[in-house]
């Protein structure tokens, strides 16, 4: 039943007011509270909790209402704001005690949004508009583009792959998945699975490289999440992993080795294999063997510390290479140094085999039946003995070269030869190698004879006796004999004997001078014969001898 409140006509005429009391009409009164509704940041695409506006009549008449609806004011914007109404409607007339209606957010895009409750009724001033405001906010997902990981091999390496909320709201995040090369491996502690991060906040997924070869590797690590409140984005970072190789030195790169005889051995020279470091990380080196390439058996491997346990950064190792030549002029040869650093690492070894030392001082004396040699062995290491050998068609040219004299220390005669035959000798030195294990000779000393008719003295001969007998073997057919005695180009005797022999005096007479042998000089002796085909005479010998 309506009420009906007293009304007040007023009327105004010929400039004076005058007043008749009626009967007013009774009426309501739509109270809102409260009148404005912020509902701040809400997350796109979600829907913010409710807010009541709790609607109450103050008037003195039952409030009826039309219609409560929820608009948005942001240009663009449509459905983002949304009402409930609580209230009853027309004819049911809101209680004594008041109804509510629900409000709700639910933003669509990103930024500041606006909006009106609009509530229509029987108040005189309807329609009642209560204000709503809210803020969309949206998570951002954000990793790095890639991540790099280098390790030593079979050292394995964990890092964290992180994916940060860089939004304004929550970012949901779902799962972490690893693909890619099996050097990577997801270790299983990351904080990805299911989590929500608050704006600024951070998950991560640990994840293993483990390198066993040399190379590089590739993987990636996908997030999803709902980044841009888009459920199911994606978020991926490309993993690649290198293998951390050590880096190998050499000191000295090359070895030169000075000029040594076959058969001996140079001092030791120290290779020295360093573990290069070029910053962090730094891998331990390995050397899995050590050989000599080329002619290797001019070299030897001596002790080493290279094999074995590993080689840490920066840390060194020692080869020790000798120089022994089998063979003579110059030899190549390589120190291979097997290793995990990449190629074999290779040091060239050079040297040069000289020929070992020849006896010294090789003197032939001759007579007319045999051969007395002389000499004065080398002082040279390894030497062991010396070998003589005689050939009538050539120098020999080894010691195997033909027919070996016997002899003793720096002494041979030889009876061996004919008379009047040319010998050709070589005296080698022989030597052991500084292992024992082969021998070598000198170049050797040459000397060619040729076994005449005089016997003694013996032609390059070296006597004591100042008053020697000169004899030779009969030239047939001799009648006489005649010999001319020189010292370089003086002549200081002729004579005519008829026998095959001469005994010089202490000292003689000729071409009125006074003569006799002296020591230290050298003397020529001349042999001629008379015979009836050759009455002016022919020479039929030679011999020279030194006095001591």
């Amino acid at each position: 039943m309506h009420r009906r409140l007293p009304l007040i006509l007023f009327v105004l005429t010929a400039g004076l007011v005058s007043g008749v009391a009626v009967s007013s009409a009774a009426a309501p009164v739509l109270n809102a509270s409260p009148t404005s509704v912020s509902f701040g940041d809400q997350k796109v695409g979600t829907t913010s909790p409710s807010t009541t506006v709790h609607v109450s009549n103050t008037g003195d008449a039952d409030l009826l209402l039309a219609s409560v609806t929820a608009t948005d004011t942001t240009s663009g914007s449509t459905g983002e704001f949304s009402a409930n109404n609580g209230c009853p409607v027309d004819p049911v007339p809101v209680p004594v005690g008041g109804c509510d209606i629900t409000v709700t957010f639910t933003p669509a895009s990103a930024g500041p949004k606006t909006g009106v409750l609009s509530i229509s009724s029987n108040d005189l001033s309807s329609p009642t508009a209560v204000s709503l405001t809210g803020n969309g906010t949206v998570p951002q997902a954000s990793v790095d583009a890639s991540v790099s990981f280098a390790t030593p091999r079979n050292v394995p390496l964990s890092q964290d792959i992180k994916l940060t909320n860089a939004g304004n709201a929550v970012l949901d995040v779902d799962h972490a998945t690893l693909t890619g090369d099996a050097t990577f491996t997801d270790s299983g502690a990351g904080t990805c699975g299911g989590a929500q991060l608050q704006p600024g906040g951070s998950c991560f997924a640990r994840i293993t490289f483990l390198p066993t070869t040399a190379g590089t590797s590739n993987a990636t690590v996908t997030f999803t999440d709902d980044s841009g409140s888009v459920a199911g984005s994606t978020q991926v970072v490309a993993l690649q992993g290198n293998a951390v190789l050590p880096n190998i030195q050499a000191t000295p790169t090359s070895v030169s080795f000075p000029d040594v005889a076959l058969g001996r051995v140079t001092g030791v020279t120290h290779v020295i294999i360093t573990n290069v470091t070029h910053g962090s990380p730094a891998a331990n080196l390995t050397i899995s063997g050590l050989h000599l390439a080329g002619n290797a058996r001019s070299f030897v491997l001596g002790r080493q510390t290279c094999t074995g346990a590993a080689i840490t950064p920066g840390g060194t190792c020692r080869v020790n290479v000798r120089f022994a030549p089998r063979k003579l002029g110059g030899r190549l040869a390589t120190l291979v140094v097997a290793n995990d650093a990449g190629p074999d690492l290779s040091v060239g070894l050079g040297g040069n085999g000289v020929a070992p030392a020849d006896a010294s001082n090789l003197r032939a004396a001759t007579s007319c039946e045999s051969v007395r040699l002389t000499w004065r062995a080398p002082d040279a290491s390894g030497f062991s003995s010396m070998v003589l050998v005689r050939n009538s068609k050539r120098y020999p040219r080894n010691p195997g070269d033909g027919a070996r004299v016997k002899h003793r220390t720096g002494l041979a005669n030889d009876t061996a030869p004919r008379q009047f035959h040319t010998y050709r000798y070589t005296l080698f030195a022989m030597y052991r190698s500084w292992d024992h294990s082969r021998t070598y000779h000198s170049p050797g000393l040459r000397v060619k004879v040729h076994l005449g008719r005089i016997c003694q003295p013996r032609d390059g001969g070296v006597i004591s006796d100042l008053t020697p007998k000169v004899d030779w073997t009969r030239y047939s057919g001799a009648r006489s004999y005649a010999f001319i005695l020189q010292r370089g180009s003086s002549t200081l005797l002729v004579r005519y004997p008829r026998r095959s022999s001469y005994q010089f005096a202490r000292s003689w007479t000729y071409n009125h001078a006074r003569h006799s042998l002296a020591r230290g000089s050298t003397y020529h002796f001349y042999l001629y014969a008379y015979t009836r085909t050759h009455r002016n005479g022919v020479i039929i010998g030679h011999t020279t001898w030194t006095e001591r």
